[in-house]
């Protein structure tokens, strides 16, 4: 017992030894006087249309604004939602008995002081249910698929927006270093 807990702290050290060693950065937070959340919470997040396009931009403001909306505007966020059903699981009799919901994002970042596109991306999302005998369990299963898919959607987009702002920091440290 505690030769096995002994390793799984010597491995947990090599791990997290090995992460520095390699570059590795947390994305959210300060490193080197740059604060990703802080530039994430100036874009403003545009309407999106329908009603899966609803779902999205409220999860997009709770991840990038969470304090509301933001007071100083440097970028604005614009996207485009679509969604498709695929039946999966055919019994013999021809009736689906699962469905993937599959949900596809394109946005693009307008940077507002350089009056021009500086990111454009596509994200997708799937997410299963079961397609059952009573009508109301199926549409609320399907409405469960929506939002978990929206979910992941978010989740992607902003770690994106992360991304593209941590790489924009890093390449603005390095200028002022030469």
């Amino acid at each position: 017992m505690l030769w096995s807990r002994l390793k799984v702290a010597l491995i947990g050290a090599t791990v997290g030894l090995v992460l520095a060693g390699c570059g590795f950065e947390p994305v959210y937070g300060t490193r080197q006087g740059v604060e990703t959340t802080a530039e994430m919470a100036t874009v403003k997040v545009e309407p999106i249309e329908e009603r899966v396009g609803q779902l999205l931009r409220n999860n997009l403001l709770d991840s990038l604004n969470p304090r509301g909306e933001p007071g100083q505007i440097k970028y604005r966020l614009l996207t485009q939602v679509s969604e498709s059903k695929q039946e999966l699981a055919i019994r013999k009799s021809e009736l689906a008995t699962r469905s993937n919901m599959n949900l596809t994002a394109s946005y693009r970042l307008y940077d507002v002081d350089r009056k021009a596109y500086v990111m454009s991306r596509t994200s997708t999302a799937t997410a299963s249910y079961n397609l059952l005998t009573n009508e109301f369990a199926t549409l609320s299963a399907e409405a469960d698929a929506r939002e978990r898919g929206v979910r992941d959607l978010s989740d992607d987009i902003t770690r994106q927006l992360a991304l593209y702002f941590r790489s924009q920091a890093k390449s603005q440290a390095k200028a002022q270093r030469w």
